[in-house]
């Protein structure tokens, strides 16, 4: 059960709370101030009446007296002003005090406040810190989580404090062992550790975690504290750097290799086709010989593709910009291969955003892309009942236009996830390791983004981020 942190009291209240305390004290120089307004009030209008029964007295005496009426007269009144003197001394000694217990406890309230901010500083840092911070103490019960700390991890801070840390992680955790180990070492030795970690929603994180030692001002060890960052963008460029040495060892190597297959290739072809147009001449109609000849012709085209694919990966054309309406280009592509999809058994599904989606493009090198996204999912989905979803829409947050290609094929392992744009990396049988690799050199240079999600035998979903006309042309430049 979830225990609920108390704050020490004030002084006007054991439990209460610094904000209850301050309230009160409030309430309680306000009802003093219109208490001592009331006496105030209640002094003059006693003055005020003293002064009615005098001249009332005077009134009914004067003229019976006569003229001894004067002594009396000049006593009754010394009478009256020592009334009021004493009456205006009270009432000045009465409104000094209230200044002054109105003055004792606004800088008490104030006091209070700035000795709450104090005290609250801790609380203010923990849960300005980037990295999830927990404290565990020798009971094994949290006694402190920030809100990065839920959030790097899907969990609810609030509600893991004051529970149980076996509660809250599994007994096989890395979170539970490293805390544990940590107690039982008597907090001598700090640990670290990276692990992967699956949050309630099924994402999966890379995070670096710390234990590190919590002690008192004596130096006895009161608790655990536990760190966790969130290594995602570290790991995310860290991978991109590891890419871009891969591509840079795999580009120099190419230009070498391509520099001396391209002259052989075409010295072999045209060779072919003058053995095939000398042995027409010499009217021989072998059909044996001339099967392989096609199979020859045709395994050269093929060379000759992965050649040209090649040199597009690591030496990419430049791009010519200009207004492009999205939605007319995924109009085109869809429209020349909807029939390859149907002679599947496989639909492809269109939902473009309503209003034209206008960007600085190269047309025909984003048909590149769309076609091969689109084949792609193509052959994921070959041998079973497949739905592949095209879309486009406007991202506002962003700025960008959204390209989807969806499918419910067999997806792609996890393990492969961070190889699907390096050239040469394929898992289908005939297949290059071009085709993604390329689409990602043809975004790039307009300046987009691409990214890959898949779920094994689920499915994958490819997005790609397009910018508008003037980012486009600063990309390009």
């Amino acid at each position: 059960m979830t225990k609920e942190r108390k704050s020490s009291g004030g002084p006007l209240g054991g439990g209460a709370s610094k904000e209850e305390t301050a309230k009160v004290l409030q309430w309680m120089l306000a009802a003093a101030l219109l208490a001592l307004f009331a006496v105030c009030l209640w002094l003059f209008w006693d003055i005020w009446a003293a002064r009615k029964d005098l001249q009332a007295f005077v009134h009914q005496r004067a003229v019976p007296l006569g003229g001894v009426s004067g002594s009396l007269l000049a006593e009754l009144r010394d009478l009256y002003r020592q009334e009021i003197t004493l009456n205006l001394i009270l009432a000045s000694l009465i409104l000094v005090m209230g200044v002054l217990l109105g003055g004792y406890v606004t800088y008490w309230v104030r006091l209070s406040g700035r000795m709450r901010d104090i005290q609250n500083i801790d609380h203010y840092i923990l849960q300005s810190i980037t990295r999830g911070v927990m404290t565990v103490d020798e009971k094994q019960r949290i006694t402190s989580c920030n809100q990065a700390f839920g959030r790097i991890l899907g969990l609810s801070a609030s509600h893991c404090i004051g529970r149980d840390f076996a509660s809250v992680f599994d007994p096989d955790s890395p979170f539970r062992r490293m805390v544990e180990w940590a107690l039982q070492s008597a907090g001598n030795m700090d640990a670290e550790d990276e692990i992967v970690h699956q949050t309630p929603g099924g994402d999966e994180k890379p995070l670096r975690l710390t234990t590190c030692a919590l002690r008192n001002e004596k130096g006895r060890l009161i608790g655990v504290i536990l760190l966790v960052k969130d290594l995602t963008s570290i790991k995310a460029l860290e991978e991109r750097l590891r890419r871009q040495e891969r591509l840079a060892a795999i580009g120099h190597l190419t230009r070498r290799i391509l520099h001396e297959v391209r002259n052989p290739l075409s010295a072999m072809d045209l060779n072919l086709q003058l053995l095939q147009e000398h042995l027409e001449r010499l009217g021989v109609h072998d059909s044996k010989a001339e099967r392989y000849l096609r199979v020859v012709f045709s395994e050269l085209r093929r060379l000759d593709k992965v050649v040209g694919d090649t040199h597009h990966c690591v030496t990419p054309p430049p791009v010519h910009l200009r207004p492009v309406v999205v939605q007319d280009v995924l109009n085109q592509v869809a429209d020349g291969l909807r029939a390859s999809f149907e002679q599947g058994g496989h639909r492809l599904e269109l939902d473009l955003w309503p209003d034209p989606l206008e960007v600085a493009a190269d047309p025909d090198r984003i048909k590149e892309v769309v076609i091969n996204l689109l084949l792609n999912a193509l052959d994921a989905v070959t041998g079973r009942s497949g739905r592949v979803f095209l879309r486009c829409r406007w991202d506002q947050r962003t700025n960008r236009v959204v390209v989807e290609v969806e499918d419910n094929g067999t997806g792609i392992p996890w393990e492969n996830l961070s190889k699907v744009f390096d050239p040469y990396f394929t898992t289908k049988r005939r297949g290059t390791g071009l085709g993604l690799s390329v689409v990602h050199n043809i975004v790039k240079q307009h300046g987009g983004e691409i990214h890959v999600s898949s779920w094994v035998n689920e499915g994958t979903l490819v997005v790609v981020h397009l910018p508008g006309p003037q980012s486009s042309e600063m990309a390009s430049q």
